[in-house]
């Protein structure tokens, strides 16, 4: 009979290390230098550079963090360059999206490339074609104004209270 080597994904809770290459694993929280996972996941990536490729992750904290053909729920570093990916929040000084959907996105400088789009932008700089559905100023506006309904909600549910 014939042997088959069979890999199996593995799943860890905590890795401290230097570097860190995750092919096809799951690890709760990665502590390193530089990471990068490929076919595989993290809840926590704190990092002074993270690569991500067709890989998922809950928290990126990087210095410098790249994402392709990935998803991430919040993305936090200095340079945060997103491919073919989508995440909820981005923060950074400077942030690029080519082909991505962002929620939120806060930048320095933001480079929207072909086929990016973002719920919210906030950015000092914007470079690219950009079609958010809110803008700083219509953050603002959207903020005050769910601000107003559910202000005049609890107000009015506090009357029938009584």
């Amino acid at each position: 009979m014939e042997e088959h080597e069979r890999e199996e994904p593995t799943k860890q809770d905590v890795m401290n290390a230097d570097i860190v290459n995750l092919n096809g694993a799951e690890i709760g929280t990665v502590e390193a230098e530089m990471v990068r996972i490929h076919r595989g996941g993290a809840r926590r990536i704190v990092a002074g550079d993270v690569g991500l490729r067709t890989g998922g992750a809950g928290i990126i904290t990087a210095e410098t963090a790249g994402m392709s053909f990935s998803g991430a729920l919040a993305v936090r570093g200095n340079v945060v360059s997103i491919d073919n990916s989508g995440a909820g929040v981005v923060v950074g000084d400077k942030v690029r999206l080519s082909g991505s959907r962002a929620g939120l996105m806060v930048a320095g400088r933001a480079e929207m490339g072909e086929g990016s789009s973002t719920i919210f932008l906030l950015a000092g700089d914007v470079e690219g074609t950009v079609q958010p559905v809110f803008d700083t100023r219509g953050s603002l506006v959207a903020g005050l104004a769910a601000g107003l309904v559910l202000g005049t909600l609890f107000f009015i549910s506090r009357l029938f209270r009584r």
